[in-house]
């Protein structure tokens, strides 16, 4: 909360709003700034100025221009991406993860004329790309690598795990011309593999990757088991719910919530993890992985893939597909605890999952520097990450 709105609370004399704010509003005393001041403290996830309907009695009572910035914006996110004003919502919002994901049309673009008033205007528009003046040599060439991507990942002709393994062939072979110098072939490449995706080469070409998945399974398995993210299971969130339902489903922990001494056996997890993708998981997505395509593709947007955040698109997408694998992961494992999976779970899972792990990247950093020093952060890594038997 910004120091602004911070005074305006502090000196409400609402009688309503007053008490409430009285015991939720917080100063920041650690490194605070004049747009990071304060704080609403929550408890069990949910914002104490709710009223019993779920409605913001801040914004009822003092109208949207009291709102504080974030507020005011969110679940909303600005971007400057080739001279256009670009705005994306973000799936840690309940209802915005319905409205996005849910749709079995997909996700798309939309271009549409809006005034600079209200929540628009106080959208911060941070500046990311320009093809005119580019930062990276990619950059250049954005408007028809980001077109060819969300094609090549809205294609559902093919099963996602072979989306995104074309995906990393291509984004490959994009950085190879780029540090041998060669930009100004790019849109040449962009044509080739859309020739490849319409005439099967490049389904051929992702036949011939070579994996052994067991390993990497194994692997990520036992490192969700022993980096104990799941300590605390004491405190009551969505988050921490989906974490002791995907850690008893897959054998983690028992199904008192306490540390499974069977999880030290040899592939006990890797078993336990196969069976719930057969039985309980698959069953569920066959006729639904739009829903996935949908996270990935909002995902994507956001982050201005496949141009951000760093200079290698390779590295670009393994930046992209991790959150999409962990997510996996956790619903793999809840879907094994309820025996099943429907929307309300799905999307229960999906927003708890955004709302902690995308804003803390520690734990993802961890898995992608796993892949990094066992050699997985390859074509054939990224399969054997996102594919599920």
């Amino acid at each position: 909360m910004d120091r602004k709105t911070y005074k305006l609370y502090r000196n409400s004399s609402d009688p309503v709003l007053k008490p409430r704010l009285a015991q939720a509003l917080k100063r920041n005393h650690h490194d605070a700034t004049d747009n990071n001041y304060a704080v609403l403290e929550n408890h069990g996830g949910v914002c104490p100025m709710l009223t019993v309907e779920k409605l913001c009695s801040i914004q009822l009572r003092l109208g949207e221009k009291a709102l504080c910035h974030t507020c005011m914006v969110y679940p909303r996110a600005g971007t400057l991406v080739a001279g256009r004003h670009q705005i994306v919502g973000t799936v840690s919002c309940p209802e915005l993860a319905r409205q996005a994901l849910l749709r079995p049309e997909g996700i798309q673009l939309e271009e549409v004329e809006l005034p600079l008033t209200g929540t628009v205007a106080r959208l911060k528009f941070a500046r990311s790309i320009n093809p005119d003046q580019p930062e990276q040599p990619s950059d250049q060439f954005f408007q028809p690598l980001r077109t060819f991507s969300l094609r090549l990942l809205q294609h559902r002709a093919w099963p996602l795990w072979r989306r995104i393994a074309g995906l990393a062939l291509f984004c490959r072979l994009v950085d190879q011309r780029v540090e041998q110098g060669k930009v100004d072939t790019l849109p040449g490449l962009i044509d080739t593999f859309n020739t490849l995706l319409d005439d099967g080469g490049l389904a051929a070409q992702i036949d011939l990757i070579q994996l052994d998945m067991t390993p990497l399974q194994r692997q990520l398995l036992d490192a969700l088991g022993v980096e104990r993210i799941y300590a605390g299971l004491q405190h009551r969130d969505a988050f921490v719910d989906l974490l002791r339902e995907a850690w008893i489903g897959l054998g983690v922990l028992t199904a008192e919530a306490q540390p499974n001494p069977q999880a030290a056996e040899p592939d006990f997890l890797l078993n336990r993890y196969r069976a719930a993708v057969r039985d309980h998981y698959w069953p569920f997505f066959a006729e639904r992985e739009y829903l996935l395509e949908n996270y990935l593709v909002n995902l994507a947007l956001q982050r201005v893939f496949p141009c951000r955040p760093h200079g290698s698109l390779f590295k670009n997408l393994l930046t992209l597909v991790l959150p999409y694998a962990l997510l996996r992961y956790f619903l793999i494992g809840s879907a094994a605890y309820h025996q099943g999976l429907n929307e309300a779970v799905f999307i229960r899972a999906v927003y708890a999952f955004s709302r902690r792990i995308e804003h803390h990247s520690s734990f993802l950093n961890h898995i992608r520097e796993l892949l990094e020093r066992n050699g997985y952060d390859t074509p054939a890594g990224l399969v054997a990450l996102v594919k599920d038997v």
